[in-house]
């Protein structure tokens, strides 16, 4: 529109307005002096007439009974007649309105035109309506009951959205807090969009009857779209698009910690199974993922574009700070890494132990990953759980014992050491085992095992709690009897007292 028209356009309201003003002075009637009856005569046959009278209001000549003053801005209710501002000081009206004859806009008026009318309400309408339910609702002067009436009749339109959505506010049950969501994040239908309560407090929109959009209740949305693809495009699908899901995953990662601890469980369960975060290797679920400081290998799929999101909630979704034992098992069992080998992980696994899951901790005590020394000094073929080996000790190697295989120098107070005690490597063989080498020594006749084991059983027989064992109790012959080498005893069967000798 040109300026010259607009010109013209309110230079035609005034010259209007002036007009009607002097046509409704006309009809005004005023106390007569010094007969008071006149006044009253003329009062009476205004009466008498306005049974059809007419009135001018923004929706032009109007029956007076159908035209109303309103004391706000409804132009959201544009079809509602009201008496234009310029019209309401005049004579004429306000004896009209103390007569309650011309009455003022009621909630009523407002629900009839937004139920009779088949007009959508503009984004701007819909905003002033919010606006004009909140004013409302902060001086008491408007109940629950006729807010949720007025938005129950109430349709709009939201035409900056492709195709254009109708928002029927009677669906409408939550709003965005933008400090807990982005305001350009697509949102439940039954959400009002941002833009419309942008300019209204918490306090309004609460008055309003909506409530906050949860994070728990927008991710399930997201998730369910995502997996159905009904109403967001691919790129705003999280489980296939790393641009959305890296700016999903940041939101939730900035009001992560002011979550209670049954939406966080809820969430990361509704997560856990789901391509959603963004890897070199492309979408993948949580436990699939690696943070970046985990780089033993080159193909891992390691987190990526995530740079803003918190690792700690990262991690409560369930991406990596330790390689998943089956990746470490795959790589140690196919040898595709020739530096890869059992050394390799006992180290990697006491440099990240205290992260590595409970799982995995109890997967690697079960599974067989370490071999044993054989006589040439290199590993055996065959792979033994840790707990199946005895740590590389010369005196354990004279039992016969199965050795780790560990090149070089092994060292008991390393954190490899305590590591692989941890998961049961033994650093002595139990009595039982002790027994049936020295019996078995002495059956085969290896004198030399045989001594060196009762050595070892004598000097060890406290630091290595022998003799709190149920010594007595065992009934293999494995010591030896004073006067015969090759006859053995059980512990229950012989003395300690050589004059005991002479009684047989």
């Amino acid at each position: 529109m040109s300026l010259m028209s607009t010109q013209n356009d309110r230079l035609h309201t005034a010259i209007r307005d002036c007009l009607l003003a002097h046509h409704l002075e006309a009809f005004d009637w005023r106390p007569t002096t010094p007969l008071p009856d006149v006044g009253r005569y003329v009062q009476d046959v205004f009466w008498d007439c306005a049974k059809d009278f007419s009135l001018f209001s923004t929706r032009g000549f109007v029956p007076l009974d159908n035209v109303r003053v309103a004391s706000a801005d409804l132009s959201f209710v544009e079809e509602l007649p009201t008496v234009p501002e310029s019209l309401l000081q005049l004579g004429l009206v306000q004896k009209l309105r103390k007569e309650d004859v011309l009455m003022d806009v009621q909630i009523e008026d407002i629900i009839y035109i937004l139920e009779k009318s088949k007009k959508t309400r503009t984004p701007m309408q819909l905003q002033q309506l919010l606006a004009y339910l909140a004013t409302r609702a902060r001086a008491n002067t408007i109940s629950q009951r006729e807010i949720q009436c007025v938005l129950n009749a109430t349709v709009a339109s939201d035409e900056e959205t492709t195709p254009t959505r109708i928002i029927a506010l009677t669906e409408i049950k939550e709003y965005v807090n933008p400090d807990r969501i982005p305001p350009d994040m697509p949102v439940p239908p039954t959400t009002i969009p941002f833009k419309f309560t942008k300019k209204l407090s918490k306090f309004d929109i609460n008055a309003l009857g909506f409530q906050e959009l949860g994070p728990l209740t927008w991710m399930e949305w997201l998730v369910e779209d995502s997996r159905t693809n009904r109403q967001l495009p691919s790129e705003q699908n999280m489980e296939t698009s790393a641009a959305f899901a890296s700016k999903v995953l940041k939101a939730l990662s900035q009001n992560w910690s002011n979550m209670s601890q049954e939406t966080k469980t809820a969430i990361t369960k509704l997560l856990e199974h789901r391509t959603i975060i963004p890897t070199k290797q492309g979408m993948k679920k949580p436990s699939e993922t690696y943070f970046s400081s985990v780089k033993l290998f080159a193909d891992l799929p390691v987190v990526e574009n995530l740079s803003f999101v918190k690792e700690g909630f990262l991690s409560a979704l369930g991406v990596r700070k330790t390689l998943e034992i089956g990746v470490v098992f795959d790589r140690l069992m196919s040898g595709s890494s020739q530096q890869w080998s059992h050394v390799d992980l006992i180290k990697y696994l006491a440099s990240v132990w205290d992260d590595v899951p409970t799982r995995d901790r109890e997967r690697l005590k079960g599974t067989p990953v370490c071999p044993s020394e054989v006589s040439t000094g290199k590993p055996s073929q065959e792979r033994y759980r840790i707990s199946e080996l005895y740590e590389p000790h010369d005196g354990l190697r004279r039992l016969g014992l199965p050795i780790l295989q560990w090149p070089g120098d092994y060292e008991p107070r390393s954190k490899e050491a305590k590591l692989l005690h941890t998961l049961g490597l033994r650093d002595a063989p139990p009595y039982t085992d002790l027994v049936n080498i020295i019996a078995s020594a002495s059956q085969s006749a290896d004198n030399s095992l045989r001594e060196f084991a009762l050595k070892y059983f004598i000097e060890n027989s406290q630091s290595k709690g022998y003799n709190a064992s149920p010594i007595k109790a065992v009934k293999t012959p494995f010591l030896p009897v004073q006067g015969s080498e090759d006859k053995l005893s059980a512990p229950a069967d012989c003395f300690t007292n050589e004059r005991a000798a002479s009684l047989g």
